[in-house]
Protein backbone atom coordinates (compact mmCIF):
# COMPACT_ATOMS: atom_id res chain seq x y z
CA UNK A 1 0.00 0.00 0.00
CA UNK A 2 1.59 3.21 -1.14
CA UNK A 3 -1.36 5.50 -0.37
CA UNK A 4 -3.32 6.40 2.71
CA UNK A 5 -4.28 4.12 5.55
CA UNK A 6 -6.90 1.52 4.68
CA UNK A 7 -10.00 1.61 6.82
CA UNK A 8 -11.74 -1.53 5.50
CA UNK A 9 -10.76 -4.53 3.43
CA UNK A 10 -12.99 -6.81 1.34
CA UNK A 11 -12.47 -9.70 -1.08
CA UNK A 12 -14.71 -10.99 -3.83
CA UNK A 13 -15.66 -13.79 -4.28
CA UNK A 14 -15.17 -15.66 -1.03
CA UNK A 15 -11.89 -17.50 -0.68
CA UNK A 16 -11.79 -21.34 -0.72
CA UNK A 17 -12.63 -22.98 2.62
CA UNK A 18 -9.64 -23.04 4.96
CA UNK A 19 -8.21 -19.73 3.75
CA UNK A 20 -8.66 -16.62 5.95
CA UNK A 21 -8.64 -12.95 4.76
CA UNK A 22 -7.82 -10.16 7.20
CA UNK A 23 -6.33 -6.64 6.71
CA UNK A 24 -5.35 -7.58 3.17
CA UNK A 25 -3.57 -10.75 4.28
CA UNK A 26 -4.54 -14.27 3.12
CA UNK A 27 -3.55 -17.14 5.42
CA UNK A 28 -4.57 -20.72 6.24
CA UNK A 29 -4.66 -24.24 4.80
CA UNK A 30 -7.23 -24.91 2.07
CA UNK A 31 -9.56 -27.80 2.82
CA UNK A 32 -11.31 -28.09 -0.55
CA UNK A 33 -10.13 -28.37 -4.11
CA UNK A 34 -10.59 -25.36 -6.27
CA UNK A 35 -9.97 -24.73 -9.91
CA UNK A 36 -8.06 -21.60 -10.89
CA UNK A 37 -10.13 -18.54 -9.96
CA UNK A 38 -9.53 -14.75 -9.77
CA UNK A 39 -10.17 -12.92 -6.51
CA UNK A 40 -10.49 -9.10 -6.24
CA UNK A 41 -9.28 -7.39 -3.06
CA UNK A 42 -10.67 -3.92 -2.22
CA UNK A 43 -8.94 -1.38 0.08
CA UNK A 44 -11.32 1.42 1.25
CA UNK A 45 -11.03 4.74 3.19
CA UNK A 46 -12.64 8.21 3.10
CA UNK A 47 -10.42 9.17 0.23
CA UNK A 48 -11.77 6.41 -2.02
CA UNK A 49 -11.21 2.77 -2.94
CA UNK A 50 -8.55 0.80 -4.70
CA UNK A 51 -8.35 -2.88 -5.71
CA UNK A 52 -6.07 -5.56 -6.99
CA UNK A 53 -6.58 -9.17 -8.14
CA UNK A 54 -4.92 -12.49 -7.40
CA UNK A 55 -5.47 -15.98 -8.91
CA UNK A 56 -5.77 -18.99 -6.62
CA UNK A 57 -5.96 -22.69 -7.52
CA UNK A 58 -6.22 -25.38 -4.86
CA UNK A 59 -4.97 -28.81 -6.02
CA UNK A 60 -6.10 -32.22 -4.75
CA UNK A 61 -3.39 -33.83 -2.62
CA UNK A 62 -1.62 -36.60 -4.48
CA UNK A 63 -3.08 -40.02 -3.68
CA UNK A 64 -0.77 -42.54 -2.10
CA UNK A 65 -2.01 -46.05 -2.98
CA UNK A 66 -0.79 -49.40 -1.66
CA UNK A 67 -1.97 -53.05 -1.72
CA UNK A 68 -1.62 -55.12 1.45
CA UNK A 69 -0.92 -58.25 -0.61
CA UNK A 70 1.14 -57.96 -3.77
CA UNK A 71 1.59 -61.62 -4.85
CA UNK A 72 -1.44 -63.60 -6.07
CA UNK A 73 -1.40 -67.20 -7.29
CA UNK A 74 -4.78 -68.33 -8.65
CA UNK A 75 -6.18 -71.54 -10.16
CA UNK A 76 -7.74 -71.08 -13.57
CA UNK A 77 -11.53 -71.26 -13.43
CA UNK A 78 -11.65 -71.91 -9.67
CA UNK A 79 -10.22 -69.14 -7.48
CA UNK A 80 -12.00 -65.82 -6.97
CA UNK A 81 -9.87 -62.68 -6.93
CA UNK A 82 -10.87 -59.51 -5.09
CA UNK A 83 -8.29 -56.98 -3.98
CA UNK A 84 -8.69 -53.26 -3.36
CA UNK A 85 -6.06 -50.59 -2.62
CA UNK A 86 -5.52 -48.56 0.51
CA UNK A 87 -5.61 -44.85 -0.32
CA UNK A 88 -3.88 -42.14 1.69
CA UNK A 89 -3.86 -38.46 0.75
CA UNK A 90 -6.18 -37.19 -1.94
CA UNK A 91 -8.82 -39.01 -3.92
CA UNK A 92 -7.77 -40.36 -7.32
CA UNK A 93 -9.59 -38.83 -10.26
CA UNK A 94 -8.48 -41.40 -12.83
CA UNK A 95 -6.95 -44.88 -12.75
CA UNK A 96 -4.65 -46.63 -15.18
CA UNK A 97 -2.96 -50.05 -15.31
CA UNK A 98 -0.89 -52.22 -17.61
CA UNK A 99 -0.44 -54.79 -19.14
CA UNK A 100 -3.79 -56.33 -20.16
CA UNK A 101 -5.43 -58.60 -17.57
CA UNK A 102 -6.21 -62.30 -18.21
CA UNK A 103 -9.73 -63.20 -19.30
CA UNK A 104 -12.15 -63.22 -16.39
CA UNK A 105 -10.36 -60.56 -14.28
CA UNK A 106 -11.59 -56.93 -14.36
CA UNK A 107 -10.19 -53.65 -13.01
CA UNK A 108 -12.26 -50.73 -11.73
CA UNK A 109 -11.15 -47.80 -9.53
CA UNK A 110 -8.10 -49.70 -8.32
CA UNK A 111 -10.02 -52.94 -7.55
CA UNK A 112 -9.12 -56.26 -9.21
CA UNK A 113 -11.95 -58.81 -9.21
CA UNK A 114 -13.26 -61.90 -11.00
CA UNK A 115 -12.47 -65.57 -11.72
CA UNK A 116 -9.63 -66.09 -14.21
CA UNK A 117 -10.32 -68.19 -17.30
CA UNK A 118 -6.86 -68.00 -18.86
CA UNK A 119 -3.50 -69.36 -17.74
CA UNK A 120 -0.66 -66.86 -17.32
CA UNK A 121 2.83 -67.07 -15.88
CA UNK A 122 3.79 -64.59 -13.18
CA UNK A 123 3.06 -61.09 -14.50
CA UNK A 124 3.59 -57.71 -12.80
CA UNK A 125 0.80 -55.14 -13.11
CA UNK A 126 1.41 -51.43 -12.49
CA UNK A 127 -1.52 -49.37 -11.21
CA UNK A 128 -1.53 -45.54 -11.38
CA UNK A 129 -3.83 -43.25 -9.38
CA UNK A 130 -3.98 -39.71 -10.80
CA UNK A 131 -5.44 -36.43 -9.62
CA UNK A 132 -4.65 -32.76 -9.92
CA UNK A 133 -2.06 -33.07 -7.18
CA UNK A 134 0.01 -35.69 -8.91
CA UNK A 135 0.33 -39.42 -9.55
CA UNK A 136 0.94 -42.42 -7.32
CA UNK A 137 1.50 -46.04 -8.37
CA UNK A 138 1.60 -49.57 -6.93
CA UNK A 139 2.55 -53.01 -8.28
CA UNK A 140 0.94 -56.45 -7.86
CA UNK A 141 2.13 -59.80 -9.23
CA UNK A 142 -0.41 -62.26 -10.64
CA UNK A 143 -0.04 -65.94 -11.65
CA UNK A 144 -2.86 -68.12 -12.98
CA UNK A 145 -2.15 -71.86 -13.03
CA UNK A 146 -3.89 -74.70 -14.82
CA UNK A 147 -6.12 -76.67 -12.42
CA UNK A 148 -5.33 -80.32 -11.74
CA UNK A 149 -7.45 -82.53 -13.99
CA UNK A 150 -7.08 -86.24 -14.69
CA UNK A 151 -8.20 -87.05 -18.22
CA UNK A 152 -6.90 -90.03 -20.19
CA UNK A 153 -7.96 -93.16 -22.06
CA UNK A 154 -7.11 -96.69 -20.92
CA UNK A 155 -5.17 -97.05 -24.20
CA UNK A 156 -3.56 -93.91 -25.60
CA UNK A 157 -2.33 -95.64 -28.79
CA UNK A 158 -4.87 -97.68 -30.76
CA UNK A 159 -3.66 -100.11 -33.43
CA UNK A 160 -6.66 -101.54 -35.30
CA UNK A 161 -7.35 -103.59 -38.39
CA UNK A 162 -9.76 -102.69 -41.13
CA UNK A 163 -13.21 -104.21 -40.38
CA UNK A 164 -12.20 -104.88 -36.76
CA UNK A 165 -15.01 -104.14 -34.31
CA UNK A 166 -13.07 -102.29 -31.63
CA UNK A 167 -14.08 -102.24 -27.98
CA UNK A 168 -15.62 -98.98 -26.75
CA UNK A 169 -12.88 -96.72 -25.41
CA UNK A 170 -14.24 -94.62 -22.52
CA UNK A 171 -12.13 -91.78 -21.08
CA UNK A 172 -11.05 -91.88 -17.47
CA UNK A 173 -11.44 -88.43 -15.96
CA UNK A 174 -11.60 -86.64 -12.62
CA UNK A 175 -13.14 -83.21 -12.16
CA UNK A 176 -16.23 -81.63 -10.65
CA UNK A 177 -19.36 -83.49 -11.78
CA UNK A 178 -21.23 -80.17 -12.06
CA UNK A 179 -18.84 -78.94 -14.73
CA UNK A 180 -21.14 -80.21 -17.54
CA UNK A 181 -18.26 -81.29 -19.78
CA UNK A 182 -18.44 -81.41 -23.56
CA UNK A 183 -15.96 -83.31 -25.72
CA UNK A 184 -14.51 -82.48 -29.13
CA UNK A 185 -11.92 -84.14 -31.36
CA UNK A 186 -9.70 -82.65 -34.05
CA UNK A 187 -9.21 -83.72 -36.77
CA UNK A 188 -12.17 -86.01 -37.42
CA UNK A 189 -11.67 -89.68 -36.55
CA UNK A 190 -10.94 -92.26 -39.31
CA UNK A 191 -13.88 -93.45 -41.40
CA UNK A 192 -16.01 -95.91 -39.46
CA UNK A 193 -15.06 -94.65 -36.00
CA UNK A 194 -17.49 -92.54 -33.95
CA UNK A 195 -16.73 -89.98 -31.25
CA UNK A 196 -19.20 -89.26 -28.41
CA UNK A 197 -19.55 -85.51 -27.86
CA UNK A 198 -21.31 -86.05 -24.52
CA UNK A 199 -18.97 -88.60 -22.97
CA UNK A 200 -15.79 -88.71 -25.09
CA UNK A 201 -16.17 -92.38 -26.08
CA UNK A 202 -14.54 -93.81 -29.23
CA UNK A 203 -16.08 -96.84 -30.95
CA UNK A 204 -16.90 -98.32 -34.35
CA UNK A 205 -15.39 -100.37 -37.17
CA UNK A 206 -12.63 -98.70 -39.23
CA UNK A 207 -13.03 -99.04 -42.99
CA UNK A 208 -9.79 -97.58 -44.39
CA UNK A 209 -6.11 -98.09 -43.74
CA UNK A 210 -4.10 -95.17 -42.42
CA UNK A 211 -0.67 -94.60 -40.87
CA UNK A 212 -0.19 -93.65 -37.23
CA UNK A 213 -2.00 -90.31 -36.76
CA UNK A 214 -2.45 -87.88 -33.88
CA UNK A 215 -5.84 -86.65 -32.63
CA UNK A 216 -6.45 -83.81 -30.15
CA UNK A 217 -9.34 -84.48 -27.78
CA UNK A 218 -10.55 -81.48 -25.74
CA UNK A 219 -12.92 -81.50 -22.79
CA UNK A 220 -14.53 -78.16 -21.87
CA UNK A 221 -17.72 -76.65 -20.47
CA UNK A 222 -18.00 -74.98 -17.08
CA UNK A 223 -14.31 -75.70 -16.55
CA UNK A 224 -11.00 -74.78 -18.07
CA UNK A 225 -10.51 -76.54 -21.42
CA UNK A 226 -8.13 -79.50 -21.23
CA UNK A 227 -6.59 -81.19 -24.27
CA UNK A 228 -5.00 -84.62 -24.53
CA UNK A 229 -3.53 -86.53 -27.47
CA UNK A 230 -4.42 -90.03 -28.67
CA UNK A 231 -2.72 -91.96 -31.49
CA UNK A 232 -4.61 -94.20 -33.94
CA UNK A 233 -3.20 -96.52 -36.61
CA UNK A 234 -5.36 -98.59 -39.00
CA UNK A 235 -3.77 -101.70 -40.53
CA UNK A 236 -5.04 -103.81 -43.43
CA UNK A 237 -7.74 -106.42 -42.88
CA UNK A 238 -6.45 -109.33 -40.82
CA UNK A 239 -6.19 -112.67 -42.68
CA UNK A 240 -5.53 -115.90 -40.81
CA UNK A 241 -2.13 -117.29 -41.87
CA UNK A 242 -2.11 -120.54 -43.88
CA UNK A 243 0.43 -123.13 -42.73
CA UNK A 244 1.51 -125.45 -45.56
CA UNK A 245 1.82 -129.17 -44.84
CA UNK A 246 5.29 -130.28 -45.92
CA UNK A 247 4.77 -133.99 -45.14
CA UNK A 248 5.08 -136.66 -47.85
CA UNK A 249 1.71 -137.24 -49.51
CA UNK A 250 2.34 -141.01 -49.79
CA UNK A 251 2.92 -141.24 -46.05
CA UNK A 252 -0.31 -139.30 -45.40
CA UNK A 253 -2.30 -141.75 -47.55
CA UNK A 254 -0.86 -144.79 -45.75
CA UNK A 255 -2.04 -143.49 -42.39
CA UNK A 256 -0.35 -144.08 -39.04
CA UNK A 257 1.46 -147.40 -38.50
CA UNK A 258 -0.47 -150.18 -36.69
CA UNK A 259 0.57 -150.80 -33.11
CA UNK A 260 1.15 -154.49 -32.38
CA UNK A 261 1.17 -155.71 -28.79
CA UNK A 262 3.06 -159.01 -28.09
CA UNK A 263 1.04 -162.02 -26.79
CA UNK A 264 1.88 -163.23 -23.31
CA UNK A 265 3.24 -166.78 -23.16
CA UNK A 266 1.97 -169.31 -20.58
CA UNK A 267 5.40 -169.54 -18.94
CA UNK A 268 5.49 -165.82 -18.35
CA UNK A 269 1.96 -165.92 -16.84
CA UNK A 270 3.03 -168.62 -14.36
CA UNK A 271 6.09 -166.59 -13.55
CA UNK A 272 4.13 -163.69 -12.04
CA UNK A 273 1.11 -165.72 -10.70
CA UNK A 274 3.22 -167.89 -8.35
CA UNK A 275 4.62 -165.00 -6.30
CA UNK A 276 1.11 -163.55 -6.02
CA UNK A 277 -0.27 -166.83 -4.59
CA UNK A 278 2.61 -167.01 -2.13
CA UNK A 279 1.88 -163.48 -0.89
CA UNK A 280 -1.81 -164.31 -0.38
CA UNK A 281 -0.94 -167.43 1.65
CA UNK A 282 1.42 -165.51 3.91
CA UNK A 283 -1.22 -162.82 4.45
CA UNK A 284 -3.88 -165.39 5.45
CA UNK A 285 -1.43 -167.10 7.86
CA UNK A 286 -0.70 -163.82 9.58
CA UNK A 287 -4.41 -163.05 9.92
CA UNK A 288 -5.15 -166.46 11.52
CA UNK A 289 -2.24 -166.13 13.94
CA UNK A 290 -3.36 -162.69 15.07
CA UNK A 291 -6.95 -163.91 15.57
CA UNK A 292 -5.85 -166.84 17.83
CA UNK A 293 -3.61 -164.59 19.85
CA UNK A 294 -6.44 -162.19 20.47
CA UNK A 295 -8.82 -165.01 21.61
CA UNK A 296 -6.24 -166.31 24.11
CA UNK A 297 -5.81 -162.84 25.60
CA UNK A 298 -9.58 -162.59 26.11
CA UNK A 299 -9.70 -166.01 27.94
CA UNK A 300 -6.98 -164.94 30.35
CA UNK A 301 -8.77 -161.72 31.13
CA UNK A 302 -12.07 -163.54 31.93
CA UNK A 303 -10.51 -166.32 34.22
CA UNK A 304 -11.44 -166.00 38.02
CA UNK A 305 -8.79 -164.78 40.37
CA UNK A 306 -7.38 -167.38 42.87
CA UNK A 307 -7.61 -166.22 46.45
CA UNK A 308 -4.49 -166.58 48.49
CA UNK A 309 -4.72 -169.02 51.51
CA UNK A 310 -4.44 -167.42 54.89
CA UNK A 311 -2.07 -168.96 57.43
Amino acid sequence: NTGGMVETWTVYPDLPAGLVFGNGTITGIPTVNSSLAMYTIFANNTGGSDNTTINIKVLEPAANITYKVVDFNLINGQDIMYVEPEILGGNPETWEFEPALPDGITFSNGVFSGIPSENISQTSYIVWANNSGGTSFAIINLTVDQPFFVVRYPIMRLVLNVSENMEVQEPIFYFDESSNPTWTVSPALPNGLTFGANNGTIYGIPTDEQPLSMYNITVSGELVPYTLIILIEILGEYIDPVIEDNRNQTELEQGPPETIFPDLEEDSIAYWICPLILIIILWLTAMIYNARKKDKAVELAEAPEVEEKSD
